[in-house]
């Protein structure tokens, strides 16, 4: 990856970290939100019969890394 985009995103996050409670936006709203977006996701994953246990778990990865949430080396199969 482009060092330049890593020391951006890092500056970029830093700012928002800094300044976010002067937005007044309520950030326990916005996770426990896209928390329950993320279980229903999960949910559907389980619940479909057509996958196997090996495409289920990789389903519940792949939501996971869409939410910026890493599995690291866990998920190295």
């Amino acid at each position: 990856m482009d060092i330049r985009l890593d020391i951006l995103k890092a500056y970029v996050a830093e700012c928002v970290i800094e300044n976010f409670e002067k937005t007044g936006i309520d950030a326990d709203e916005i996770v426990s939100t896209k928390a329950m977006e993320m279980l229903a996701e999960v949910l559907i994953a389980i619940r479909d019969e057509a996958l196997t246990d090996f495409d289920v778990v990789e389903k519940i990865v792949n939501i996971f890394e869409a939410n910026n949430i890493k599995c690291y080396g866990r998920h190295d199969f």
